[in-house]
């Protein structure tokens, strides 16, 4: 399933957002305004940035939660999220 994002993503007001085994793309900014705003990725969740201009903000909490996988044949590449 493939959800289209407008230009920013804005979390406020003590709000949150709970992406599970989704992609988020986010094509501009992301704004985390309030310190009890939060941005929960987990499972298999990708938070994908497009080119922003004015560049993120804010002090609120991007988590991401994600278990590897191992055996012989799997590997995980894993990278620093926003």
């Amino acid at each position: 399933m493939i959800h289209d994002a407008v230009a920013q993503l804005s979390v406020q007001n003590s709000s949150y957002i709970f992406v599970k085994n989704q992609v988020i793309f986010v094509n501009d900014d992301i704004n985390l305004d309030d310190a009890d705003s939060k941005i929960y990725l987990r499972d298999e969740s990708q938070l994908l940035q497009g080119s922003g201009t004015t560049g993120n903000s804010g002090i609120g909490i991007l988590s991401a939660q994600q278990n590897g996988t191992v055996n012989q044949y799997a590997y995980n590449y894993w990278c620093s999220p926003v």
